[in-house]
């Protein structure tokens, strides 16, 4: 175990627990990492700005609904509800509608926010360098969700904006 995971409460640790084994067999496409290494990046920004359990926990279990079949109902029952309504407005819904994210996004609350800021800020890290072709749909999707939920205020969101924008110029 990382020495942070000792740091935090009980939920986080479950949230840590239950995100590392989900995510057990799973490869990053783009890096090869563990997928589990992104969650936990997530969590580490994320852990710099705020010490909520609820926000922290969430962090650290974005992408298992997402990525791995567990049904939010089980997040619900094992986290309690108010890190699972941070998980269902962090997973992407299928068919997926850029268009109903960016709304979702604009609408959810501070916490959900500051997540989803975290997960572009290491989503879009050298994206150019690994996949260019990617990078050319990804990133302007992710600016766009970035200036939906109008967090200009928030230094970390700064931050990744101008990471995207650097990408998008290197292009």
């Amino acid at each position: 175990m990382n020495a942070d995971y000792f740091k935090h409460s009980e939920l986080v640790q479950k949230a840590w627990r239950f995100a590392e084994e989900k995510h057990a067999r799973q490869w990053r496409k783009f890096s090869g990492e563990r997928y589990f290494e992104h969650p936990l990046r997530v969590f580490k920004i994320v852990s710099e700005i705020t010490h909520d359990d609820d926000t922290l926990a969430a962090a650290l279990l974005h992408d298992v609904v997402e990525d791995t079949g567990v049904p939010l109902d089980d997040i619900r029952r094992e986290f309690g509800p108010g890190v699972a309504t941070l998980v269902e407005v962090l997973t992407k819904r299928e068919p997926h509608d850029d268009d109903i994210e960016v709304e979702r996004l604009r609408a959810a609350s501070e916490k959900a926010k500051l997540v989803k800021v975290a997960d572009i800020l290491d989503n879009t890290r050298d994206l150019v360098k690994i996949d260019p072709s990617y990078a050319g749909r990804y990133l302007p999707k992710k600016l766009r969700q970035l200036e939906a939920m109008n967090l200009y205020h928030m230094p970390v969101a700064v931050l990744a904006r101008e990471q995207i924008l650097a990408q998008m110029r290197r292009q």
